[in-house]
């Protein structure tokens, strides 16, 4: 599989301050719905070990740190 979309739903996800549709991020990932949700969980397990994750909203994905460390990194 080519990196490059997944490398764009990474962007997007981090770029964005909203949730991320399914159907906007494989618009600009140049796939298919169905591609992004394997492309999210692949990021997810990527981020298993590390201070950030992707989440699902009611409105889309959303990539955010995760909770437990908020406190520790928020200013």
């Amino acid at each position: 599989m080519d990196a490059k979309p997944k490398k764009l739903v990474e962007a997007a996800l981090f770029l964005s301050q909203n949730p991320i549709s399914a159907k906007s991020l494989a618009q600009i990932a140049g796939v298919s719905e169905k591609e992004i949700e394997k492309l999210v969980e692949e990021l997810k397990s990527e981020y298993a070990d590390r201070g950030i994750e992707i989440t699902q909203t009611p409105l889309g994905w959303q990539i955010h740190v995760k909770t437990e460390l908020i406190g520790k990194v928020s200013h």
